[in-house]
């Protein structure tokens, strides 16, 4: 079935029309409605699926159920400052960590969502839509970031994974 020249037209004009009026995300002070420095109960009362578990690396870290984003499944981690992976080693330091502070002081400082190698491929245009032209793409595409005044989002691609990073952005955006 071939489709009128004059309705290809139209229907390539109001999908080009209806993209245009799309509102790019200008900034946000989290993910999904979290906020950077929100302790788990402040989160936990937000979305009461929110537990307290291990990341993929068995660090300890908040978790979500899985977000399902571009037909593709991504596990969903929240790192709050100065506990588990956020801790803040020393690179060669033989000293012991720290004992984390007591979960009410907890401040979440970054969530990320992990997905299979391929899915970038697939989530990379809907970030664009969503939150535009990207700041920075590294040469190899392996590493593209939105970097907003209050948070920088990373879309790493490593062989074995993808990861998609929020943070909230350094003052004077440091990177």
């Amino acid at each position: 079935m071939r489709i009128p020249f004059g309705l290809a037209l139209v229907l390539m004009f109001t999908c080009l029309r209806h993209n245009a009026n799309a509102e790019v995300v200008k900034d946000m002070a989290g993910w999904q409605g979290t906020r950077w420095g929100m302790s788990p109960a402040q989160i936990k009362n937000l979305k009461p699926d929110f537990t307290i578990g291990k990341d993929r690396l068995g660090a300890t870290a908040g978790r979500l159920p899985d977000e399902n984003l571009v037909h593709t499944s991504f596990e969903v981690e929240l790192g709050f400052a100065g506990v588990g992976s956020m801790l803040g080693h020393r690179a060669g330091s033989t000293e012991p960590d720290a004992p984390a502070p007591p979960e009410s002081e907890w401040k979440l400082a970054e969530v990320t969502l992990s997905g299979s190698p391929d899915a970038c491929y697939r989530v990379n245009e809907p970030l664009i839509a969503k939150y535009g032209q990207p700041t920075k793409v590294d040469g190899d595409g392996h590493l593209t970031l939105w970097i907003m005044p209050t948070t920088t989002i990373r879309l790493i691609h490593y062989p074995n994974i993808c990861l998609i990073v929020y943070r909230p952005t350094p003052k004077g955006d440091g990177l």
